[in-house]
């Protein structure tokens, strides 16, 4: 999983030296051996940067769930409505 790296907001930057989190490339990736060997002061600022992006986007994809039920309601509302209309 590759993400946006948070503490130099993806520029690989922090001020003037190389952003230490990412190595100046600007994205983490998880599956890389090495962020499992970081400092663990980073590493935990990380791993809260992570959780925080994650719960983001499950709070996105549950409204987008939330829009699709309410999609799919109306359908079924106008679904029992043409039956109602075949069935008089």
């Amino acid at each position: 999983m590759i993400i946006n790296c948070e503490p130099c907001g993806g520029t690989g930057l922090l001020g003037d030296i190389t952003c230490m989190y990412c190595n100046g490339d600007g994205e983490l990736d998880l599956t890389d051996p090495e962020f499992k060997h970081m400092l663990t002061g980073p590493r935990r600022a990380l791993q809260g940067i992570i959780w925080s992006q994650m719960f983001t986007k499950l709070g996105t994809l549950q409204a987008d769930v939330g829009d699709l039920t309410d999609k799919v309601n109306d359908i079924m509302d106008k679904c029992n409505d043409i039956f109602e209309k075949v069935n008089e």
